[in-house]
């Protein structure tokens, strides 16, 4: 059991966020993510994600989007009768192109690690943000700082 915020977030390969939400961790992250992936149809058309997100009701709320959802399989494992999206997965994530997939989930690992460890980034809250929509508030901010650091870095290289 623990208490506090989580930051769910949907990030690109450049580092830029494109939705989030700050949520009580003990809000399941399948949830948050059946919420924010739809809203991004039409501007992103692969998802990877870790293995917390592994669901069949994920990849049903993408059918129909344009959207492909990658994720590892929990215990590697899909059921005879499971959903035909994770069967899809499962023998791609078991293929040369699993690999790739893997790669491009790291790099956005990276991605997050950057997001907290530059010295303006998400760190330990402040004292005064305890309660979520001072927590929302104060991830907001620091996310729109680590945009503008990414548009100056852009301007420099």
């Amino acid at each position: 059991f623990g208490r506090g915020y989580k930051l769910h977030a949907v990030v690109d390969g450049r580092g830029v966020v494109l939705r989030h939400e700050v949520r009580p961790l003990n809000e399941q992250e399948r949830a948050v993510a059946k919420r924010l992936l739809p809203s991004l149809a039409g501007v992103v058309r692969r998802v990877f994600a870790d293995g917390n997100y592994d669901s069949g009701p994920i990849h049903d709320c993408l059918k129909g989007t344009g959207m492909k959802f990658y994720c590892p399989l929990i215990k590697n494992y899909v059921r005879p009768d499971g959903h035909p999206r994770r069967k899809v997965v499962h023998r791609i994530m078991n293929h040369p192109l699993g690999d790739r997939i893997r790669v491009a989930r790291e790099h956005i690992e990276r991605q997050f690690a950057r997001i907290t460890n530059v010295g303006f980034g998400l760190k330990g809250l402040p004292n005064w943000a305890r309660t979520l929509h001072r927590v929302e508030r104060w991830v907001s901010h620091k996310l729109l700082l680590h945009h503008a650091y990414l548009l100056v870095k852009a301007e420099t290289a």
